[in-house]
């Protein structure tokens, strides 16, 4: 298993690239452009890299160029993602440094074909890990995400969020609106359906998992006094 970045503006090709490997069982990172794909390359330890040639800002040459100069980053290989097919194109990605060459549209069969000959060539490092038992006590934590919530009702709540939940998943919320605006902290809510939208953000509703009577008193209250049921908080 390698730890792959994938660069590229078109979230298709994202989608499609970090799905077909991570059925290979690859751990996949992606960014949208080149100061995204240095942050992760600044944060996390990786075989390769899967570039985009043309990006706004900075293209896919001027990443590995700048990458190239860099001694930490000297030897990372790095394979070019592209619909750009002229020789000269060819010619100025092998020049900057690039182990393979990659036509789009991706073709899986042969996408994989080429990260396994690459990686043959350049074996994945060691990325020491250990699992640990779901029911200890040091496996418990909580992860904070960022969210809006645009509707709030006696039944329900829906918010805006980056992060993707299933069906049926208890969530807990805490923001300012609860605290300051209810004076009440919220029960437990659960993902009763969900939406996806653009730029990878999702709509959720969420269900009160036995809400408090003072809870829910508390939102009619609001919601007469600030006139309509739809109107967004945060």
């Amino acid at each position: 298993m390698a730890r792959i970045l994938v660069v590229d503006d078109d979230g298709d090709i994202l989608k499609l690239a970090k799905a077909v490997l991570a059925h290979e069982n690859h751990e996949v990172f992606v960014a949208s452009d080149a100061m995204q794909a240095m942050d992760i390359l600044n944060h996390q330890s990786l075989d390769l890299l899967v570039s985009d040639a043309n990006m706004p800002h900075y293209s896919g040459f001027e990443l590995v160029q700048t990458l190239k100069r860099d001694p930490q980053f000297v030897d990372l290989p790095v394979a070019m993602l592209t619909g750009l097919r002229e020789r000269k194109d060819i010619e100025k990605a092998i020049k900057v440094g690039v182990d393979d060459y990659i036509v789009k549209p991706i073709d899986p069969m042969i996408f994989i074909q080429k990260i396994d000959l690459i990686l043959r060539k350049n074996p994945p490092k060691e990325h020491p890990k250990i699992h640990l038992d779901p029911d200890a006590e040091n496996s418990y934590g909580k992860v904070q995400v960022d969210m809006q919530i645009l509707s709030i009702s006696e039944v329900e709540i829906q918010i805006e969020t980056g992060a993707n939940y299933p069906l049926g998943k208890t969530l807990e919320l805490s923001c300012a609106f609860f605290s300051k605006d209810l004076g009440e902290e919220p029960p437990l809510m659960k993902v009763s359906h969900k939406d996806s939208l653009e730029n990878h953000q999702w709509r959720y509703t969420l269900t009160y998992l036995g809400a408090r009577e003072s809870y829910l008193q508390k939102v009619r209250k609001w919601i007469f006094t600030h006139g309509s049921s739809t109107r967004k908080v945060s």
